[in-house]
């Protein structure tokens, strides 16, 4: 695998039609045999820099991506740009994503430095 730009990888995760996505500290990224695609932008805030701490897939809504400080987007399934963005302004106890469960339903179970994980819907 060539080697991505800034910071080690943080998270590996296998994508649907193979190769994966790949999170570290200067973005997310898709690695597709031999190559490295470029970032992927949140479009929401285009944020060149989102630091990835965890990545979780759930069928019917799509990969989730966690942050260090910047809260989780939603990436639908098909596509490269966000669409929803939760932060503490809107969902979350907190900003900075520390662990990440999709379950059967679709519904996302989100860890943050809070005492608190809320459960999110992409459906709402």
């Amino acid at each position: 695998m060539p080697p991505l730009p800034g910071e080690p990888v943080k998270m590996l995760l296998p994508r649907s039609g193979g190769g994966f996505w790949v999170g570290t500290s200067t973005g997310l990224y898709t690695k597709s045999n031999p190559k490295v695609l470029p970032p992927i932008v949140p479009s929401l805030s285009n944020n060149l820099n989102v630091d990835v701490t965890v990545l979780a897939y759930a069928p019917g809504s799509g990969l989730w991506m966690g942050t260090a400080a910047d809260g989780l987007y939603l990436v639908p399934t098909g596509t490269t740009q966000a669409v929803r963005h939760f932060t503490t302004a809107n969902d979350l106890p907190h900003n900075t994503i520390t662990a990440l469960l999709a379950d059967r339903a679709g519904r996302v179970w989100v860890g943050t430095t809070a005492p608190a994980w809320p459960c999110l819907s992409p459906l709402r």
